[in-house]
């Protein structure tokens, strides 16, 4: 890692070598300082790879290193600032050996452990909703077909079908015809 000022150019080691091969993505991230900035990295021998341009660091600024492969989404923190309202200290921007952890354990390092009843209600709320909504859609489709069609003024319907008169009999009747 070259620092200068408060971007980095970073080279990274990964072992095994291999471990971004196949990779949906390797970069690195920064966000929160200003902005959103993605940079890539490209391979420069087995598991070595070096940044495509610098990456910030300092400040409010947030990076990492991610890497996705198949299910498995990765990071490793280039620099974090501390946060004092969640006690979480800072993570310099050194050059350092560090194990790629789940990517939630730095995304989301202001997450407390402990019971979480807002998510199971928000999750309840959102099922309601859906099971409402998909009711709605049932009973729609069901109510369908048995309303007739409806008919606004001045529009015309199809003559109804009439069966030929009978007679009293259940004959029948004679029709006239003209020619």
């Amino acid at each position: 890692m070259v620092r200068t000022g408060d971007t980095v150019a970073l080279t990274v080691h990964l072992d095994p070598p291999d471990a971004a091969q196949n990779a949906r993505w390797f970069q690195a991230i920064a966000w929160q300082g200003g902005g959103l900035r993605v940079v890539g990295l490209h391979a420069t021998a087995p598991g070595t790879y070096v940044s495509d341009g610098p990456l910030p660091v300092g400040g409010k600024w947030k990076s990492m290193l991610r890497l996705h492969t198949g299910a498995v989404m990765m990071s490793a923190p280039v620099f974090l600032p501390a946060d004092p309202e969640i006690g979480a200290p800072e993570i310099p921007a050194s050059s350092r050996t560090i194990a790629f952890a789940e990517e939630q354990q730095y995304l989301m390092r202001e997450v407390k452990p402990g019971p979480n009843t807002v998510m199971v209600i928000a999750y309840v709320v959102v099922g309601v909703v859906v099971i409402a909504w998909a009711i709605a859609f049932v009973l729609a489709c069901t109510r369908i077909p048995k309303q007739p069609p409806l008919r606004t003024r001045g529009t015309r319907s199809a003559a109804p079908a009439t069966e030929p008169p009978t007679t009293p009999t259940g004959r029948r009747a004679p029709e006239l015809v003209t020619r």
